[in-house]
């Protein structure tokens, strides 16, 4: 043809067979099949940190409490009444407003206050006269006399979907816990990192408890009586 510059050429666009598809879906599966697990164990981990991180903030603020009323720290309970004291006055010492959110369980959804995702433990009761844990006296900071190894702090976790866990977990509650078959046969503990949970200590130190291990928790150490 005269007066054109070059040729036109059509390309016809070669399409993909169905044997190739189904190869590039079996690749995508197989790469995702890898990756998964790496993902799911990286966001794990990111959830152990944030916990640690904020069971550490409570614990700082329980020290923060303490200096400021007679080295004791904040009691379970209000001395009338049932209402459990010690999530209002961490709040308070953070200075938090009453809705925070402080951190996401895997599967369970945001917990909306304090209470409803950690549990103190039987060491942040007070003693009696007669020598008995209560819930209407604050525990003094001198009566605890292994601090590395006294936990006055735990994951807990919702409770039949409910925003409800126990607020205070006790030397019983805890052991029948961990005489459960599975992590996921608990009630109250929240076994959130591949059958382990964290605990905080009276020296502000988080302690990974495996679910496997239960034989290296006592009852001295777990209320912190220190005799």
């Amino acid at each position: 043809m005269h007066g054109l510059v070059g040729e036109v050429k059509l390309i016809r666009r070669r399409s993909f067979t169905l044997i190739e598809l189904l190869m590039v879906i079996s690749i995508i599966g197989i790469l995702s099949s890898m990756l998964l697990p790496s993902l799911q164990k990286a966001r794990t981990e990111a959830y152990r940190s944030v916990s640690s991180s904020q069971m550490k903030q409570i614990g700082l603020a329980f020290i923060s409490y303490a200096d400021s009323n007679d080295e004791c720290l904040p009691p379970s309970r209000y001395p009338t009444g049932s209402t459990s004291a010690w999530p209002i006055y961490v709040r308070e010492t953070l200075d938090l407003p009453i809705t925070t959110r402080l951190m996401v369980h895997p599967g369970q959804g945001f917990a909306s206050t304090v209470e409803y995702t950690y549990g103190i433990t039987d060491a942040m009761r007070g003693i009696d006269s007669d020598g008995k844990l209560t819930d209407r006296l604050p525990r003094r900071i001198q009566q605890i006399q292994k601090p590395s190894r006294t936990h006055t702090l735990t994951e807990s976790k919702l409770r039949d979907g409910k925003n409800y866990s126990k607020w205070r977990i006790s030397w019983s509650m805890y052991k029948k816990e961990f005489d459960k078959v599975s992590p996921e046969d608990a009630e109250y503990i929240h076994y959130a990192y591949s059958g382990a949970h964290n605990l905080l200590n009276a020296d502000i130190s988080v302690r990974l408890k495996k679910f496997t291990s239960r034989a290296t928790v006592t009852q001295q150490n777990w209320q912190g009586m220190g005799y």
